[in-house]
């Protein structure tokens, strides 16, 4: 999936992606998941309709980029390298799109680089220090064992333990949102991705969202925010639009009622209708 290899000094190298017409009108940065890798796109042809270049990097031992052991390295170090490279060809992008850990990643950039970061989409995004992170975490954990391992996926299918691999994205098998044209098999592909080296990436963004410094962040934050959530979805609740809707200068909190887990795809028109306008 990785379209070419962005090299930082010190030798770490990371995987860049971009989809969509060079010539599109618009750019939009997409933080991804955890698991995950960049070259995902939710929902192409809205994306070509409404003329947007779609970029994306792959953190730190996801999908081709270099795995990075020191805990002190910024959780958002792969997408702010590819933000600083446009920046320094003169390109601009209209806002950055983070989907779960990836928004809290997307608030770290707007952080980082406000002259150059005016809106930010965080879909479904759970709170900082929820406990969603560390669940997900070893089931992600367990799931990668037995993507590595046929052996122990077999047995986990035998056994009834087998962890499919759209449940780490909060979706069942029969999600409404799987009827779009190819969804599935991008998000199998984009996990697929983001297992390639293991437990390497899952430790680089664990290390960042056990980061203390969330609210002092959120409240220096000038960009404006959407908060969007698709109601169906279990795992989140109020207290997470709520957590940051109290400290956001300048947020819009979108509960929608009949999206699920996999949002960013059934809704993603409205994300961009807030990304570029």
């Amino acid at each position: 999936m990785t379209g070419r290899l962005l090299q930082l000094d010190g030798g770490t190298s990371i995987g860049i992606t971009a989809l969509g017409d060079p010539a599109a009108r618009h750019t939009v940065l997409l933080c991804h998941p955890t698991p995950g890798a960049s070259g995902f796109d939710p929902e192409p042809l809205t994306t070509r309709a409404r003329s947007v270049r779609l970029i994306g990097a792959d953190r730190p031992g996801f999908g081709a980029s270099s795995p990075v052991a020191s805990p002190g390295v910024a959780p958002h170090l792969a997408e702010l390298a590819l933000l600083d490279e446009m920046a320094e060809r003169g390109n601009r992008v209209d806002a950055v799109v983070g989907w779960g850990y990836g928004g809290l990643v997307a608030l770290r950039v707007a952080a980082a680089r406000p002259e150059h970061v005016g809106r930010v989409a965080l879909v479904q995004t759970p709170r900082p220090g929820s406990r969603l992170y560390e669940v997900m975490g070893r089931r992600c954990r367990a799931w990668m064992l037995q993507h590595h391992d046929p052996v122990l996926a077999r047995a986990a299918e035998f056994g009834g333990t087998r962890i499919r691999s759209l449940s780490l994205l909060g979706a069942g098998p029969h999600d409404e949102a799987l009827a779009l044209p190819g969804l599935r098999e991008r998000c199998e592909r984009m996990l697929d991705e983001g297992a390639r080296q293991g437990e390497a990436g899952l430790a680089f963004d664990r290390s960042g969202w056990r980061r203390h410094d969330w609210s002092r962040l959120a409240r220096g934050i000038r960009a404006r925010v959407l908060v969007m959530h698709g109601a169906r979805d279990r795992r989140l609740g109020d207290g997470d639009a709520n957590w940051f809707a109290r400290r956001l200068r300048h947020v819009e909190v979108q509960l929608i009622a009949e999206a699920g887990p996999l949002a960013i795809a059934s809704e993603w028109g409205r994300v961009i209708d807030f990304a570029v306008s």
